[in-house]
């Protein structure tokens, strides 16, 4: 997916809240309308809320 496509993707969902959106909530809603199933380890703490994330998604 091109960088392009994914700005489209992710803008094309965009919805109405009180509050913006985290991006690692933005990555996240990504992977899932894209069934990605397998996501690297990357010991990083910024990382930490997506990995933590998409662990407890199943």
């Amino acid at each position: 997916m091109s960088r392009g496509e994914l700005n489209a993707a992710v803008e094309g969902e965009a919805s109405p809240q009180s509050e913006p959106e985290t991006w690692h909530g933005v990555v996240q809603r990504t992977l899932k309308r894209n069934d990605v199933r397998l996501v690297p380890y990357v010991p990083d703490r910024v990382l930490a809320t997506l990995i933590r994330n998409d662990s407890c998604a199943g």
